[in-house]
């Protein structure tokens, strides 16, 4: 398997007899006039038994709330389901939160809202 230009790496999240399901970083370049930087983006990506890409999405970006930090920690495969967990700092109610997210291995988005499992 060989990555794209300007892709890094493929973490491996999980395989089963369809085919298997990685998560992909690419980097753009941006370049202005005052600045250079870079921006990552990554995608969830799934591919045949013959490593063959099926569907390649870029992760959804969530929109950033007035202090609330959302963290996305990883993508695993568990009983043949994707899932996604995320951890929440929310400053104003002084929360800190995980929440998992599933992740339909057709079209490689969330199939609902996420769910809480733990709070302090």
């Amino acid at each position: 398997m060989r990555n794209p230009p300007k892709n890094f790496g493929a973490e491996v999240i999980g395989k089963d007899e369809e085919g298997f399901y990685v998560k992909r970083l690419k980097v753009n370049r941006i370049k202005t006039i005052k600045e250079k930087r870079l921006v990552f983006d990554y995608f969830l990506e799934s591919y045949d038994n013959d490593m063959q890409l099926l569907t390649s999405v870029p992760e959804v970006k969530k929109k950033k709330e007035d202090r609330v930090i959302k963290e996305q920690i990883a993508h695993l495969m568990i009983k043949g389901k994707l899932f996604a967990f995320n951890t929440i700092t929310d400053l104003s109610l002084k929360t800190y939160s995980l929440e998992m997210d599933e992740v339909d291995k057709g079209s490689m988005l969330s199939v609902d809202e996420p769910r809480t499992i733990a709070e302090v």
